[in-house]
C-alpha cells in the first residue's frame, strides 16, 4: 500500500510541475489543431483516411475512429519526445542527488515517473476527446452525438499505445547508452518497425500483432465500405491514411458512407489488456535497470570523503606545531 501511495505522490508532483509551464500550454493548443487537421472537410486539397475514394461520414463512429487512430500515430512518436526528459530534469536541478538519499524505492519512483509520462499525453488525450465532439458538430454531416462510439475508440485504441509510449521513455532514460541522441534515433527506427506490425494483424486477423489498435477497427471499415460500394475490395484496393495531399490544385471528392462502428469482441479487448501490461513490464525493466542516480551519489560522495580527509590535518595542525 506505502508503494502504490508514493508511485501516486510522485507521478502527481512530477505531473503538476509539467502542466504548470507554458510549453504544456502551446501543447495543448498544438492538439486542439492537429484534431480539426485530422478531420478535413470534402472537397479539402488533402484527405487523412480514404478508401478507394470513399469515405464515412463523420458520425460519432468515424469521427471517434478517425482521431483515435491518427492521434495514436501521432502522439506514439511526438509524445514520446515530449516526455523524454523527466529522469534527466532530475539530475540537472540536483533532485535527483536528494532522492538517492531517501527511502524511496528505485520501482515506486520509476513507476511514478512512467505514471506521470501517461498523465500528460492522457490529458492530451482527453484533449482530443473534447475536440472532436466540437468538431462533429461543426462539420455538420451527422447531428447525432453518440458519447460512447465518439470516446470508446481513444479509450480502447490510443491509450494503451501510448501506456508503451510512457514506459519506453522512461526505460531509454535508465538505460545510459540511449539517454542521449542516439536512443532519439533508436526510437524513431524501433517506432516504425513496431507499428509496421500494424500491417501484419489487418491481414493475418491476429488481434495480439496489433500494438497500435488499428487494424481491427480498419477491418470492420473496410467491410462497411464494401457493403456500401461493392466496386471496393477489402485488402486489395488502395487505402491511405495520413495527410495525403493532392497536387496541381486538386481536390479531393470522396463519396461518403455510413459507418456505425466498431464492434468489439473479448479477443480483441484482451490483446488491448494485454498491451497495457505490455508497458507496465516495460517500466519493471526500466526499475531494474535504474541506478538510483548513482552519478549523483557517488559524486556527492566523493565530495564528503575529500571534506572528511582535509578535516583531520586541520585539527592535527595546530597539536605539531606545539610539539615542536
Amino acid at each position: 500500500m506505502k508503494t502504490a501511495q508514493r508511485i501516486v505522490a510522485v507521478a502527481r508532483a512530477d505531473f503538476l510541475e509539467r502542466t504548470r509551464r507554458y510549453s504544456y500550454l502551446v501543447t495543448l493548443l498544438l492538439t486542439i489543431w492537429a484534431t480539426s487537421a485530422f478531420l478535413p472537410p470534402n472537397h479539402s486539397t488533402y484527405a487523412t483516411l480514404q478508401l478507394g475514394g470513399h469515405r464515412g461520414i463523420y458520425n460519432s463512429a468515424w469521427v471517434g475512429a478517425l482521431v483515435a487512430m491518427l492521434s495514436a500515430i501521432f502522439l506514439s512518436f511526438a509524445g514520446f519526445y515530449l516526455v523524454k526528459n523527466t529522469l534527466e530534469r532530475d539530475r540537472a536541478t540536483r533532485v535527483g542527488s536528494i532522492l538517492a538519499a531517501t527511502s524511496l524505492g528505485r520501482f515506486a519512483y520509476v513507476f511514478g515517473k512512467a505514471l506521470s509520462n501517461f498523465a500528460v499525453l492522457g490529458s492530451m488525450v482527453a484533449v482530443l476527446g473534447i475536440a472532436s465532439l466540437v468538431l462533429q458538430f461543426t462539420l455538420r454531416e451527422s447531428g447525432a452525438v453518440d458519447l460512447v462510439a465518439l470516446w470508446l475508440p481513444l479509450l480502447i485504441v490510443t491509450l494503451p499505445l501510448l501506456a508503451i509510449t510512457s514506459a519506453l521513455a522512461v526505460l531509454f532514460e535508465t538505460v545510459r547508452a540511449l539517454r542521449g541522441g542516439l536512443g532519439n534515433v533508436v526510437y524513431c527506427f524501433g517506432w516504425t518497425m513496431f507499428l509496421s506490425l500494424t500491417a501484419i494483424g489487418r491481414t493475418s486477423h491476429a488481434t495480439w500483432a496489433d500494438p497500435a489498435g488499428i487494424a481491427g477497427v480498419m477491418r470492420d471499415i473496410e467491410a462497411a465500405c464494401a457493403r456500401a460500394f461493392p466496386d471496393y475490395q477489402p485488402g486489395t484496393a488502395a487505402f491511405s491514411m495520413g495527410i495525403n495531399i493532392r497536387r496541381n490544385g486538386q481536390f479531393w471528392d470522396l463519396s461518403t458512407f455510413t459507418w456505425h462502428g466498431t464492434h468489439w469482441t473479448a479477443p480483441a479487448l484482451a490483446a488491448r489488456f494485454a498491451w497495457a501490461l505490455f508497458a507496465c513490464a516495460l517500466t519493471a525493466v526500466a526499475a531494474l535497470c535504474f541506478d538510483r542516480f548513482g552519478d549523483a551519489r557517488s559524486g556527492a560522495g566523493g565530495s564528503e570523503s575529500r571534506r572528511a580527509a582535509v578535516r583531520p590535518r586541520r585539527e592535527h595542525g595546530p597539536a605539531r606545531g606545539r610539539e615542536v
